[in-house]
């Protein structure tokens, strides 16, 4: 039978606790339907109960934050705040100016924390707390702002010997300054790292005839384009320091680049002949990508006239760009391979050069059948003002490419090669961005035979440069493993880098030119 209520006053209790719809609101009206037992019950020896305070819940009250605020003399600092009733944790908040969350520490049951770790330093942080309850969280505190000691600043370095611009004739030590705080200084030659010293006076003994390149760990080819073919094999500016002669079925090998093909097939056999007498490997691009009219590449004569150098033949080139399909790409292949088969030619290895977009993402560079992909590997100018930025930027997009290249294929590297549309004027630049970062991504991947440089025959260009040219040559030393006379000489860049306890570093390089016995 229903309980008779004896009085409407627990009503009037449970109206003012149920402010909103949550569960207090629930205990409340038990609360008061419970207390308001007929008299006839007799007394309940709990009935006091309802006469102790509540807790809100959730917190009405937010926490005010103590510490830390404005400049703090620590990187680990300790947040303190007021206790807030109700409360059975606390969630506390640190962002950065751009509202990245630093730190979130939830399931706080004291009113202070302390960071594991160091919060980032030199910028002004921004931190908040709320209590939090089975039924709910309360308000945030306000925010406090707040700034920790930033890194500190990498320690000065400078090369006092040799001096920038000057002459080198023999070995020569490598002087340099460091501040206090310095803990080790590395050193380097042309971006090649040579040794490491701690404490005391920093100097290192170089030796310029001593190639500081790593000996590669595979057979690699080193060869040149050249505009349009226009040079024939340009032997008398690269002989002995390549192996590889790039041949562009092209009409270029005339300098009318509309000449028809009885002028211009003649000069690419002749050319072509020529390279393999000199016993040099050839890399045929037949520029099947070509569509102008009256440009497109008369296949089969070209085959033809190539045909009697075929063992130096070490691979070819279907086109340099191409926009073909994945479905495209595999048509061509199996009819240039039906081509050979008809002239009793053998297999050579087959692919395309891409650019480092397309490689990264076409579905062309999976064609069954494409056993090389060639990464035209330039840098658009005008780049960062100095060599570091543009090497970094070049290796991380090349490393890219070479990473989405099916592991079964081979891979080409076409070496940024000359002032890119006017643009790459520094020489001391373009070297730099020739000689270190293509040949440390080949030199330990036996994926990559084959660097191949665009040379031309304007001053600008990298054929037979004085500046390009000792750093080729210099590659080509460690390929082909011989000594090269002159590798050594010409420009070279030496770099010190200083480092402090904490892993901050800074850099300085001096340009000198070394002459002497030896050098032209």
């Amino acid at each position: 039978m229903p309980v008779p209520l004896t009085t409407r006053a627990p009503f009037a209790s449970a109206r003012r606790l149920c402010t909103s719809s949550s569960h207090p609101c629930v205990v409340a009206l038990l609360l008061a339907l419970t207390v308001s037992w007929p008299a006839s019950a007799g007394p309940l020896p709990w009935r006091t109960a309802v006469s102790l305070p509540l807790a809100p819940c959730p917190p009405i009250t937010a926490p005010v934050g103590h510490w830390p605020h404005d400049v703090v003399g620590t990187a680990r600092p300790t947040f303190s705040w007021t206790a807030v009733s109700g409360a059975t944790s606390y969630t506390l908040y640190v962002l950065d100016p751009s509202e990245n969350i630093v730190v979130r520490q939830t399931n706080l049951t004291q009113t202070s924390f302390t960071p594991t770790s160091d919060l980032p330093g030199g910028m002004q942080l921004r931190w908040k707390v709320k209590g939090e309850s089975p039924c709910g969280p309360g308000p945030y505190s306000q925010d406090l702002y707040f700034t920790v000691p930033g890194p500190p600043a990498p320690p000065t370095v400078r090369i006092v010997a040799p001096a920038d611009e000057s002459m080198v004739t023999g070995p020569v030590d490598v002087q340099v300054q460091v501040s206090p705080d310095t803990r080790f200084v590395e050193f380097y030659v042309d971006g090649v790292y040579l040794a490491t010293q701690s404490g005391g006076t920093y100097r290192f003994p170089w030796n310029p005839a001593v190639n500081p390149l790593p000996a590669p760990n595979h057979a690699m080819q080193l060869g040149y384009h050249f505009v349009d073919g226009r040079y024939g094999n340009f032997r008398s500016e690269v002989s002995g320091y390549t192996n590889l002669y790039y041949a562009w079925a092209r009409r270029g090998y005339e300098p009318d680049s509309t000449a028809p093909d009885s002028v211009w097939l003649p000069l690419m056999q002749a050319a072509v002949a020529s390279a393999a007498a000199e016993g040099w490997n050839i890399q045929l691009n037949l520029n099947l990508q070509e569509q102008t009219p009256g440009r497109v590449t008369p296949l089969d004569a070209v085959l033809d006239l190539v045909a009697p150098y075929w063992s130096r033949v070490a691979r070819i080139e279907l086109a340099s760009g191409p926009d073909w399909s994945r479905a495209e790409t595999e048509a061509r292949i199996l009819d240039l391979r039906a081509r050979l088969r008809a002239r009793g030619l053998a297999a050579r290895p087959m692919g395309n050069v891409y650019s480092i977009d397309q490689v990264r993402t076409l579905d062309a560079i999976f064609a069954t059948g494409l056993d090389f992909v060639g990464i035209e590997a330039f840098l658009d100018g005008p780049g960062h003002p100095i060599s570091q930025g543009n090497t970094g930027y070049l290796v991380s997009r090349v490393t890219e490419a070479k990473q989405r290249v099916p592991t079964s294929k081979l891979i080409v590297l076409v070496v940024q090669s000359d002032t890119r549309n006017g643009t790459w004027t520094n020489l001391d630049n373009l070297r730099d961005l020739q000689l270190t970062p293509y040949y440390h991504l080949a030199a330990n991947d036996p994926r990559v035979v084959a660097l191949t440089l665009y040379t031309y025959g304007r001053p600008q260009g990298a054929r037979d440069n004085p500046v390009l040219k000792p750093a080729h040559m210099r590659i080509a030393e460690k390929l082909f493993g011989v000594s090269i006379p002159g590798a050594k000489c010409g420009r070279r860049t030496l770099t010190a880098a200083a480092y402090n306890a904490q892993g901050q570093g800074q850099l300085q390089n001096v340009e000198v030119t070394v002459a002497g016995p030896g050098c032209p």
